[in-house]
């Protein structure tokens, strides 16, 4: 088996709950294609995860990265904690209107998948008057 990337002896830990397990995971193109003992395979790229976690992207359902976005679009202090999927504006506060079009603009720029909350109607803080 040949694969792009293989990822050798990580504990991995799949999101599920289970007890993380010390395996191999194989990469082709973009997808994860093997898990397991890949003793036999080989790759374009290896990466010795020996001692170290191999898990899949974290989703941050609550965060406020939509303020920090417009200073660092690559989201570095996101990507580094593991996290590849993020909701943003969920408490009614955004830095301006997300159109259709700023949305895919937005989409373009950014390292990770963020996913924005619209209010149906406006939204009012307590003692804003």
């Amino acid at each position: 088996m040949t694969l792009d990337v293989l990822i050798r002896g990580g504990r991995v830990v799949d999101g599920t709950g289970s007890p993380w397990v010390r395996a191999d995971v194989g990469i082709t193109g973009d997808r994860i294609t093997a898990i397991g003992n890949l003793s036999g395979a080989s790759a374009t790229r290896e990466i010795d995860a020996t001692g170290l976690i191999v898990a899949p992207g974290f989703i941050d359902c609550h965060s406020h990265s939509d303020w920090s976005l417009l200073a660092n679009r690559g989201a570095d202090s996101t990507l580094m904690q593991g996290v590849t999927t993020e909701v943003v504006g969920n408490c009614g506060m955004s830095y301006a209107p997300v159109t259709h079009l700023n949305e895919a603009r937005l989409a373009a720029d950014v390292s990770h998948a963020a996913w924005t909350c619209r209010a149906i109607r406006p939204v009012t803080s307590p003692g804003s008057g």
